[in-house]
């Protein structure tokens, strides 16, 4: 793993570039300068996600990325014999690496003329503090981030201005039109004619002088300084010089002397020396600063879309002398192909849309279902470790789904990864909360849990279309913090997660607050249905005097069903276990208390359905039908009262 900077991005990058059209899937992380706003307590888990993506865009449109961790994991392929047949395995040839794993750890800091300030939380500054991120490396090294129209157009203009360049380079001089010539500057002060004579007199004294020994093969001439002068006389120097002496080369004398000229006394190999190399650092100040890190963004979408980036093309070309000017970025031309490379996130919904504020658009998408078009058009194929871990994987979906518990559990997977770098003398220790780090556990991760699921043939796929993916592996859901898991392939509503379905969940509301999860827990332990099945629920808490209480069914989880018939055989009995659970929560809490979700969501949506112009804030303390739990801004948002847990069973 490598950690880059504007030092040795054109480096980093190119190989990134080089490896991507063979990646068999992209894992990527993220670490931001913040992940909530000021006083914003954690999304209640009973909000579906359009509910709570207004205040959740807040912060991808507030805050920076810090670092873009992407671990890029290769299948390598099996060697066959003359045959084509893949030859048995001695006991010596077990240690052969499956997997080439590609890391890359980028820095990234706004660009000097960005409009959106760099905002930083107090608390994920102590967090990363932990963790030994480099803050100096950071603002200092980092690679500028801009959104993709606006280095485009920074790129046509370049590219127009270097094909005029070239252009102009192969004409024969011109002499100055009768037009030009009239608009000549003349000096009319004398302090400026004597000014302007002493130092062509130096210029011209300084051109008689026998030429300094150099190296030949390495020489760029010599060059000479005019003194300080304001821009009216630099012009007169401009164009007395160009006239008298069409050979010498004129340019400002940097930012260190901004009102100097320098002169270059060249012959023909200098020049030529000088131009390749002026040509080349234009090329690479305007990949690096210009650009930036939306090189990387652009590379990876078009490799997620099946459009492997051009590398002949003036954006991904390995360097200048590659370029074709007339390329395209895309070397597929905008026609994407079948073989689509998979996203892997984990948690990934606020990683997706850091990306889309910092290279698409600073200000995210009004709608849910306009984000969930826009994240579908950049990367078309997303898997998700938290929602396999705690949706699809029946060895995970009981324990802690946390990245770092996650790894390891799938941690000796590692045995057979060969990880490989260029550049390796910046290399920082392996470790959690750095991103390309955690890129590299969430795609260790992925390949246990879709070996468990669906086994290593998964890999050998060029396409991840079919419903087998989706319904086996949660292709396109991204976790929520609530009861729901966010589907992008589906525009106008998200499901229930584990298993839950609105049908069989109920609300249950007014209650003594007294009453623990506990308590809850003794009233559905042991419920069994007629075939001496158990019925296996969730327990969800929304305040302290209302929770949701819902049946689900793990063995033939809704979605997950490789069959029509396993499926509706799984609808049916979470339709059955809900039944009983109604039953038993009735028995404990008295009828009135306990109401079906659906029926409650029908009761809300019809009184807002009466009012002219309700408030957002009335239509939301309807919505729910209770205020919000008091919280200090200085509690730590994700601990909840120990009694009152999310539970299932």
């Amino acid at each position: 793993m490598v950690n880059v900077t504007k030092d040795n991005f054109i480096e980093q990058s190119n190989d990134l570039i080089a490896h991507l059209p063979s990646a068999t899937f992209i894992a990527i992380d993220e670490e931001m300068t913040g992940i909530s706003l000021p006083g914003q307590g954690r999304p209640r888990r009973d909000e579906p996600p359009d509910q709570t993506y207004a205040e959740l865009k807040k912060v991808p449109e507030r805050y920076s990325i810090i670092q873009l961790g992407i671990s890029l994991f290769e299948k390598v392929p099996e060697e066959e014999d003359e045959d084509g047949e893949i030859p048995a395995q001695n006991e010596d040839e077990f240690e052969r690496k499956e997997w080439r794993v590609r890391r890359y750890n980028f820095y990234t800091f706004a660009d000097k003329d960005s409009d959106r300030d760099v905002v930083m939380s107090p608390s994920a500054v102590a967090f990363l503090n932990r963790f030994n991120m480099s803050f100096d490396k950071w603002v200092k090294e980092g690679i500028p981030n801009t959104t993709c129209p606006e280095f485009l157009y920074e790129l046509d203009l370049y590219t127009a201005k270097q094909v005029k360049d070239d252009l102009e380079a192969n004409e024969e001089p011109k002499a100055p039109t009768l037009q030009q010539a009239a608009r000549r500057v003349e000096l009319r002060r004398s302090e400026d004619i004597e000014f302007f004579s002493r130092c062509m007199a130096s210029l011209r004294e300084w051109l008689d002088s026998p030429m300094p020994r150099v190296d030949p093969g390495v020489s760029e001439g010599t060059c000479f300084l005019l003194p300080s002068c304001n821009s009216f006389m630099r012009r007169a120097f401009y164009e007395a010089i160009q006239q008298e002496y069409p050979s010498l080369v004129l340019e400002n004398a940097g930012p260190d002397n901004p009102n100097q000229i320098r002169v270059w006394r060249l012959d023909e190999q200098e020049k030529k020396r000088r131009d390749e190399r002026l040509r080349r650092e234009r090329w690479e100040n305007m990949i690096v600063n210009k650009v930036g890190l939306g090189r990387v963004f652009l590379a990876l979408s078009y490799a997620c879309r099946g459009m492997p980036p051009n590398r002949r093309s003036v954006l991904f070309a390995p360097s200048i002398d590659n370029v074709d000017w007339t390329q395209h970025p895309s070397s597929a031309d905008h026609q994407p192909t079948a073989h689509k490379i998979p996203i892997v996130v984990h948690n990934g919904f606020m990683d997706i849309c850091f990306l889309l504020t910092h290279f698409m658009d600073p200000i995210l998408p009004v709608t849910l279902p306009e984000l969930k078009v826009k994240i579908g058009y950049c990367f078309p194929v997303i898997y998700d470790t938290k929602v396999m871990a705690s949706e699809c994987s029946p060895s995970n979906h009981t324990f802690n789904s946390t990245l770092g518990n996650l790894y390891d559990r799938n941690a000796h997977l590692t045995n057979r990864m060969e990880v490989v770098s260029i550049g390796g003398a910046n290399v920082p220790m392996d470790q959690e909360h750095e991103a390309a780090y955690d890129a590299y556990m969430t795609g260790v991760c992925f390949i246990g849990m879709a070996n468990e699921l669906m086994g290593p043939e998964f890999f050998s796929t060029s396409s991840h279309e079919a419903d087998i993916y989706r319904n086996l592996l949660g292709r396109n859901k991204l976790f929520q913090m609530s009861m729901y898991t966010m589907d992008l392939e589906n525009l106008e509503s998200d499901p229930m997660s584990r298993g839950m379905l609105p049908e069989a969940t109920y609300r249950v509301s007014g209650f003594d607050p007294a009453v623990t999860t506990r308590d809850i827990i003794r009233c559905l332990s042991n419920l069994t249905d007629d075939a001496d099945r158990t019925v296996q629920f969730e327990i969800i808490w929304v305040d302290d005097t209302t929770f949701l209480a819902a049946a689900h069914h793990r063995d033939g989880m809704v979605g997950r069903g490789a069959n029509h018939e396993e499926e509706q055989a799984a609808l049916k009995i979470i339709h059955e276990h809900g039944k009983i659970v109604r039953g038993a929560l009735m028995g404990r809490f008295g009828t009135e208390m306990v109401q079906p979700l659906l029926e409650y969501m029908a009761k809300v949506k019809a009184e807002e359905q009466k009012e002219e112009n309700p408030s957002i804030l009335s239509r939301v303390a309807r919505y729910f039908g209770f205020g919000k739990r008091k919280q200090s801004t200085d509690v730590d948002t994700d601990a909840e009262p120990a009694a009152k847990k999310r539970r299932f069973n």
